[in-house]
């Protein structure tokens, strides 16, 4: 039996390519606004 280390950042998540990573993080960043856009409306409307 062979024993070998592990090979870090070998296959995963992270090897798409480069559109669908802007893809992503464009869909995270959207997200993030529109949960930033509903708190700011909420406090400014206390009758909802």
């Amino acid at each position: 039996m062979i024993q070998r280390g592990v090979r870090a950042g070998d296959g995963g998540a992270f090897t798409d390519s480069v559109p669908a990573l802007v893809a992503g993080g464009l869909l995270i960043a959207g997200a993030f606004g529109a949960a930033v856009h509903r708190l700011r409306n909420r406090e400014s409307d206390p009758y909802r």
